[in-house]
């Protein structure tokens, strides 16, 4: 029982979630041998149980099929005794079961889903479905791949101090040579899989250099193995958190998700700044080589110089922003159902918003026409405001009433009702539903970014529709819309909660889910309801490019110092440190993408803007929809009369901290990397001299110019600054005068002779009132 009760914690504690019913190894095992199965042969399925729910992973016919095959698994499952539900999900290839735990094991069920495939002529699992975010196997490998390396760190720090002999530095070159050999790579995933190739040659590279007696790189690919571990173990746990919400039993007479494929990318998707480096640095590594050892005669710099020109620090870089982005989005709720999405941010140049997923608020008229003598346009719009936001049972509006319009074509997402004043027709009303209220957010930080922004037809996004580069044609299918963009050569991120070909066919798909609806398992992150993870995943992909290109730019200098050390450093000294520039930039480009990340999730998104038009809605209808508001703090703007702020979008910080900040934003500049590694490349050959008048010039140069900057940052903000007004808000027990800042969304404020009010409100009553308009406002 101890035994048992020890696995479990441990399973529980490394894996996020319980991998292993009744304390068994099974689980394990069959996820190690899953990891070296060619992908045409791999025949171990992937399961996932917890709780009474487990998920079992379908061969490829069954997931193919047609809605009958898959009514007649479902079926057959529900026959089992102890089956509650089962539902096929054929999107991500996984059949659900939900069961009781006492009369039926997950052993039983997945032994049942392959007899009924076996019986339908299921012949083998697909071999090119991504990971899905509950499967045991990554999380195995990733935590494999860093055991060995510390293994092989403790080696070689041991074999220092003892009297070992190290053997030759140069043996680590077979593992340049089998990772930049793509041909073979292939073959050998062909043999075990890619997921044992990648553990072969890490094996063998642990080994070589805990036998040379350098740990550095060990430790470097340990600390990354360990950031994919802590990743794959926080998709587990928001997959356990939110498979009870996402997973629901379909409905009578179908199948959830079936979705037809796209079809192929019209071209492949273009490169990012790490596939652009690596793709100029593959020809060259043995051409200057080869041209070393004409030049030299000697065999060791050639060697040395192949190590030094690899792009590992570039590919470093990149992933350890992603596995951060995604380990902090993950504990916000966001579902990776395909975690590699956060690694191809990077190259996304387009975003495509649906239309559809912007409005999900309450119903609101758009237009209004009256067809009636005694009713204006603006008297039917007030009718219909109150019809449509008319509660379930609520009275109905005088003889007021609504009904359809067979004579009016509907605009793309909007309904277009008839008014009725008894059996009279007065006029006609065009409803849509409201946007969200982070939907002018979501293009803004779409704008923002530099993407270009393609928007939908809907007739419910006309506020919102001005930033949008292009509107989509009304005829043109989603995924018409993102093949076009492909083909126009760009990476494609949509925004979309219905399931369809454009989330399979976007490079990256992100899908809110929205309450009532299934969620979009096509999409490769499913986030929460509402569209603050949208803007941060949207925002997030120029942080990914500026991280990339960074991490670029330091593998580059390593490259750079690391090659001039190779090749002209000294025998003893130079040459054997021709590796320290690559470890250094790998070291700078893994620490820079990781707080890049934690400080693009952590950043607060725009605050909300509600699109309800409250001078079209009676004061009674306003007051009700102000209750309905969320009380949170991303959805509520908590304060309508903020005091102006300095408006340079940069934290008020003060002193040091902040002449620390300007002179940064001074040094992030194209010239820096390029001076920087002229200094170290002129320290190298040394003439220490020029390169202490290169730096010194150069940081110089960022202090003058950071204090210039720091000064009229000040200057500007003591201009903008603003005393807070005095408002009277109304209480059930009078009215108290507080501060403008202190108003929230509903409440009732008095204004008298003298007060200054500046936001938006509706007039309730009003006493010997004058309007007088501005001649230069308006």
């Amino acid at each position: 029982a101890a035994a048992v009760a020890g696995t479990r914690t441990v399973g529980t504690l490394v894996t996020g979630a319980d991998p292993l019913p009744d304390g068994r190894l099974r689980g394990l095992a069959d996820a190690a041998r899953g990891m070296v199965e060619p992908p045409p042969e791999r025949h171990t399925r992937r399961l996932w149980a917890d709780r009474g729910r487990v998920q079992v992973e379908l061969c490829a016919p069954a997931a193919e099929g047609t809605p009958e095959v898959r009514r007649a698994l479902r079926r057959h499952l529900e026959r089992l005794e102890g089956v509650e539900w089962a539902a096929v999900n054929d999107v991500v290839g996984r059949v659900l079961v939900a069961f009781d735990e006492r009369q039926v094991t997950p052993a039983d069920l997945v032994g049942a889903v392959t007899a009924i495939e076996q019986a339908r002529g299921g012949t083998g699992l697909s071999p090119e479905q991504p990971d899905h975010p509950a499967d045991l196997e990554p999380l195995m490998a990733a935590a494999v791949a860093a055991a060995v390396d510390l293994a092989a760190v403790g080696v070689a720090c041991v074999a220092k101090v003892l009297p070992v002999p190290a053997l030759s530095r140069h043996a680590t070159l077979a593992v340049a040579l089998l990772d930049s050999q793509t041909r073979l790579r292939q073959a050998l995933a062909g043999r075990v899989g890619p997921v044992g190739a990648d553990l072969a040659i890490t094996s063998l590279s642990a080994l070589l250099h805990a036998l040379t007696q350098s740990p550095t790189v060990p430790a470097l690919n340990a600390a990354a193995a360990l950031q994919e571990v802590v990743e794959v173990r926080a998709r587990r746990q928001v997959w356990r958190r939110r498979e009870w919400e996402l997973c629901r039993p379909e409905p009578e007479g179908g199948s959830a998700g079936s979705l037809p494929p796209p079809g192929p990318r019209p071209r492949p998707l273009p490169p990012g700044p790490v596939e652009i480096h690596s793709a100029r640095l593959a020809p060259m590594e043995l051409g200057a080589a080869l041209g070393l050892l004409a030049l030299t005669g000697r065999p060791g710099r050639s060697a040395d110089l192949m190590k030094v020109l690899t792009p590992r620090a570039a590919v470093l870089g990149r992933d350890a922003f992603a596995a951060t982005l995604d380990l902090l989005l993950c504990r916000r709720g966001v579902l990776p159902m395909d975690g590699s999405a956060y690694r191809r941010l990077d190259r996304v140049d387009a975003v495509v918003v649906d239309g559809d997923a912007l409005c999900t608020g309450p119903p609101v008229v758009l237009e209004a026409s009256a067809q009636a003598e005694g009713w204006d346009d603006a008297r039917v719009w007030s009718a219909a405001a109150r019809l449509v936001g008319a509660f379930e049972g609520d009275e109905p509006v005088g003889r007021l009433r609504l009904g359809p319009a067979r004579d009016a074509p509907d605009a793309p997402g909007a309904t277009v009702h008839a008014v009725y004043e008894g059996r009279r027709r007065v006029g006609t009303a065009t409803v849509a539903r409201e946007p969200d209220p982070h939907a002018e957010a979501l293009m803004a930080v779409a704008a923002a970014a530099g993407h270009r922004l393609v928007l939908t037809a809907h007739a419910g996004t006309r506020e919102v529709a001005a930033a949008a580069d292009e509107v989509a044609p009304a005829d043109e299918p989603l995924v018409g819309t993102v093949r076009r963009l492909q083909d126009d050569g760009h990476g494609v991120l949509v925004v979309s909660d219905a399931d369809g070909p454009a989330l399979l066919a976007a490079d990256v798909a992100v899908a809110p889910v929205r309450p009532g609806r299934p969620p979009a398992w096509g999409a490769d992150l499913v986030t929460r309801p509402g569209l603050t993870d949208a803007c941060r995943i949207v925002a997030a992909t120029t942080v990914a490019r500026a991280v990339s290109r960074r991490s670029v730019q330091a593998a580059l200098t390593g490259n750079v110092l690391g090659g001039l050390l190779a090749a002209v450093g000294s025998p003893r000294r130079g040459q054997r440190k021709a590796t320290t520039p690559g470890k250094t930039a790998t070291i700078v480009a893994m620490l820079g993408g990781t707080w890049a990340a934690v400080r693009s999730a952590g950043r607060p998104v725009p605050p909300p803007a509600v699109h309800t038009p409250w001078h079209a809605l009676d004061p009674d209808e306003v007051r009700h929809r102000l209750a309905e508001l969320p009380d949170d703090a991303e959805r509520r703007p908590r304060r309508l009369l903020a005091p102006v702020r300095w408006a340079g979008g940069l934290p008020q910080v003060r002193g040091p901290a902040r002449l620390v900040r300007t002179v940064a934003a001074e040094l992030a500049d194209p010239l820096t990397p390029v001076l920087g590694t002229g200094a170290a490349a002129t320290a190298m050959l040394g003439e220490a001299t020029d390169a202490v008048l290169v730096g010194s010039v150069t940081v110089g140069n960022a202090l003058v110019s950071g204090l210039q900057r720091l000064r009229a940052e000040t200057a500007l903000e003591s201009l903008l600054l603003e005393q807070d007004v005095v408002v009277h808000r109304e209480t059930d027990g009078g009215r108290e005068d507080v501060p403008g800042s202190a108003l929230r969304l509903g409440d009732v404020v008095q204004v008298e002779p003298g007060d200054v009010l500046a936001c938006d409100a509706r007039l309730l009553e009003a006493v010997d009132l004058e309007v007088d308009e501005s001649n230069l406002t308006g």
